[in-house]
């Protein structure tokens, strides 16, 4: 079992990073407020008692004097340290995977989030509106093994997408390549997806 001179030099340690943490998420919380309502929220009310009246919360202010008092501060600054918003990549990954369960609930989709964060990131939202993109993606997620018939069936009966003079530049970005297809051959996967 740990001496009280043991637990408060490690309390100490852990206290020290976790003020730190508590500087850099106040710096930052006129950009971003929701900072303050997590781990922040958390660590001030743990901190009430030994917080002077007008300052801001820190762990490492006033030392417990007693064993007992020392252990439950060190089990409050490791559970701010160990919480997923105490630091602001950490509550930008918390947004980013809330966000996108939220997504996935709503539309019916199966996001990881690297994959939601790079949809975001994409001309796609700019070019065809957030609501179209995630449905259309709803669509192609729910629908992958007829769509992907469809897709099979299309090259049968057609010609290769490459032999369309549209796509005969072939360096040009997807946006350029979307925009230059035919109205006819929208139409025409529209209306057979609508049958899917």
């Amino acid at each position: 079992m740990a001496s009280y001179d043991e637990l408060r030099k490690e309390y100490v340690k852990l206290a020290k990073r976790a003020d730190q943490r508590l500087v850099r998420i106040e710096k930052r919380a006129d950009k971003t407020p929701e900072l303050m309502q997590m781990a922040y929220r958390r660590a001030a009310y743990d901190l009430k008692r030994t917080t002077p009246e007008g300052k801001q919360p820190r762990f490492n202010r006033a030392i417990p004097k007693t064993e007992k008092a020392l252990k439950r501060a060190l089990k409050n600054v490791q559970r701010f340290l160990e919480s997923k918003t105490s630091t602001y990549a950490g509550y930008k990954k918390y947004e980013i995977e809330k966000r996108t369960n939220t997504i996935n609930e709503k539309f019916g989709t199966d996001f990881e989030p690297e994959d939601f964060t790079r949809v975001m990131q994409s001309s796609l939202i700019d070019n065809f509106g957030f609501y179209t993109t995630m449905d259309t993606i709803a669509v192609i997620q729910k629908n992958k093994e007829k769509l992907k018939e469809l897709v099979e069936k299309a090259r049968r009966r057609h010609k290769k997408l490459s032999d369309y003079k549209e796509f005969n530049a072939i360096y040009e970005d997807q946006d350029t390549i979307i925009k230059k297809v035919s109205e006819k051959m929208v139409r025409d996967f529209m209306r057979e997806i609508e049958n899917v």
